[in-house]
């Protein structure tokens, strides 16, 4: 896989770099990115330096990480900064996770027998895509109260973001797949 940068304005295109790349997020000053294991079921996490053009292993995990999203909470001591990640163990499905850029611990959030994807982080709140009662639906996993809220109704929602408290899905209507918004409503 090629990590690229565009260059919007101008349009040129470089690559930053390249590896076997299964997801990644890019950080103030570094991009940490994931790699299967090849050793074991897993994930090894890795963080590469645009700087000094080099990528460091930062742990091997059990878990499998299918998707990264950058969560740089305010940080208590210096250097501290965490992503929220959706990882699995083998023969289980994807839950929501924290993992400590600093201790290498991963938190979870949330984890159910059924799968939780797509994280995507804003105003302190976890928005992920759960197929909870065979519905996939957006819900939004609160930071500080850690309570789990519903936050579209239909059939079906994915690919969550919140802007200007619009939030803003890929939906389905009978006329095919829609990017669809709506105000942002939390219901228990």
């Amino acid at each position: 896989s090629n990590i690229h940068k565009k260059d919007m304005g101008t349009g040129k295109d470089e690559i930053i770099f390249s590896d076997e790349i299964r997801t990644f997020a890019v950080l103030d000053d570094n991009i940490i990115y994931t790699k299967d294991r090849a050793d074991a079921f897993g994930s090894e996490i890795w963080l590469y330096s645009p700087g000094n053009k080099e990528s460091r292993l930062l742990v091997k995990s059990d878990y499998l990480v299918s998707q990264i999203t950058n969560y740089l909470p305010e940080p208590s001591s210096p250097g501290e900064s965490k992503v929220i990640i959706s990882a699995r163990y083998d023969w289980e499905n994807f839950g929501i996770y924290s993992f400590d850029l600093s201790t290498l611990v991963f938190e979870e959030l949330v984890n159910t027998p059924y799968a939780e994807t797509t994280p995507w982080v804003s105003d302190g709140k976890v928005f992920f895509v759960a197929n909870y009662n065979k519905t996939y639906r957006v819900y939004v996993y609160d930071l500080s109260t850690k309570n789990v809220y519903q936050a579209t109704q239909g059939s079906y929602a994915h690919s969550p973001v919140l802007h200007n408290q619009e939030l803003y899905f890929v939906g389905m209507t009978a006329e095919g797949t829609n990017i669809c918004h709506k105000p942002l409503t939390l219901a228990d």
